[in-house]
């Protein structure tokens, strides 16, 4: 994942710098600003004050110097599924609880509201696919509604959650509208 990042990053980088002037080697710098430099100047001074500061509001697409990933509200992930997953539960209205700790688990998502558990299996390691089955099987003994989201549904995490999210809650598609007819 990190090496994603650090492909974007390395790719921003290339295509900044191929947009830039050539520089002729072995020039002596230009004695006072160039005709060029001063017409850019203005436009670059102009969106640097009307571009606003990353809030809760807009949260950054990459993780953090700790390897975790931040949400709309503000509070630390652990993957970025999981803040794809907390960005479309925070933009359709729900109240929801990171790791909140239940029957001895910490499940990645509560809806109180619902009194549901939203859960990404992210792996696929034997470890991990027996750790899933206690899980569950716990879910179970205590009645739990869990919704279980899968990697194989990465490209499009957000619609299986309100797919999923539509068997227990019928208002769904009147928040999605809700949500579509803010953003436009």
């Amino acid at each position: 994942m990190l090496w994603r990042a650090g492909l974007a990053l390395v790719s921003a980088v290339v295509a900044w710098l191929t947009t830039q002037a050539p520089v002729q080697p072995h020039s002596p710098p230009p004695a006072g600003p160039s005709p060029q430099a001063a017409a850019v100047r203005p436009r670059q001074v102009a969106t640097a004050k009307t571009r606003s500061p990353p809030t809760a509001a807009r949260a950054p697409d990459f993780p953090q110097p700790d390897g975790s990933m931040v949400t709309l509200r503000g509070e630390k992930v652990r993957s970025r599924a999981e803040q794809r997953i907390a960005n479309k539960l925070y933009r359709l209205g729900y109240q929801y609880e990171y790791e909140r700790r239940m029957y001895g688990l910490l499940p990645d998502f509560y809806l109180p509201e619902l009194d549901l558990v939203v859960e990404y299996w992210g792996l696929n390691s034997d470890d991990y696919l027996k750790n899933k089955r206690k899980k569950l099987a716990i879910y179970y003994r205590h009645h739990q509604k869990v919704v279980s989201l899968n990697p194989d549904r990465w490209a499009d995490i957000e619609r299986a959650l309100v797919q999923s999210l539509w068997h227990y809650d019928k208002t769904i598609n009147s928040r999605a509208k809700r949500v579509g007819a803010a953003a436009g």
